[in-house]
C-alpha cells in the first residue's frame, strides 16, 4: 500500500501541474499563441493555431484522466503513461529552443514561463523521472501480487 501512496503523490502532483499550465494557457490565449508562433522550429509556426487549443485541452484531459484515476485505480497507469509522453514531447522541444541559440519567450503558462530554457530542461527531467519511477514502481507492486519474480515496464 506505501508503493500505491508514491504513484498517487506523483499523479496528485501532475494534476495540479497540467490543470495550472492549461489554464494558464487558455486565460492568456493570445499571448500563448504569440509565443509558439515566435518559435524557430517552421512546424511549431505553421501549427501555432491548433496547437495553441490542443496543447491545453490535452493537459486538461490528462489531468482528469489522473483524476478517475486516482478515484477509480483503473485509469491511473495510463494517465501516467500519458504524462510521461507529454512531458517527454516537451523536453525534446525545450531542447530544440535551448541550442537554437535564440533568447526567446517560453510558450508555457503562469509562473514556469519565468523559467530559463535550463532550468525547464531540469524541471521536466526531474518530472520524468518521478514519472518513470512511479510507473516502474507500479510494475513492482503489480509483479509482486501476481508472484512474477521480474518487474516490467
Amino acid at each position: 500500500m506505501k508503493d500505491l501512496k508514491f504513484k498517487e503523490i506523483i499523479a496528485a502532483f501532475l494534476m495540479l501541474l497540467f490543470s495550472y499550465t492549461a489554464a494558464s494557457k487558455l486565460l492568456e490565449h493570445a499571448r500563448f499563441l504569440f509565443q509558439l508562433r515566435l518559435s524557430p522550429l517552421p512546424q511549431m509556426v505553421t501549427f501555432a493555431e491548433l496547437l495553441s487549443w490542443l496543447v491545453p485541452i490535452l493537459e486538461i484531459f490528462i489531468a482528469i484522466v489522473l483524476t478517475v484515476g486516482m478515484i477509480s485505480g483503473r485509469l491511473l497507469n495510463k494517465g501516467l503513461w500519458i504524462s510521461l509522453a507529454l512531458i517527454s514531447l516537451f523536453e525534446i522541444y525545450i531542447t530544440a529552443m535551448f541550442f537554437s541559440g535564440k533568447d526567446l519567450p517560453c510558450a508555457c503558462g503562469g509562473i514556469i514561463s519565468l523559467m530559463s530554457w535550463r532550468g525547464h530542461l531540469i524541471f521536466n527531467g526531474l518530472i520524468i523521472i518521478m514519472i518513470a519511477a512511479a510507473l516502474i514502481n507500479w510494475s513492482t507492486v503489480r509483479s509482486k501480487a501476481t508472484g512474477k519474480k521480474y518487474s516490467r515496464v
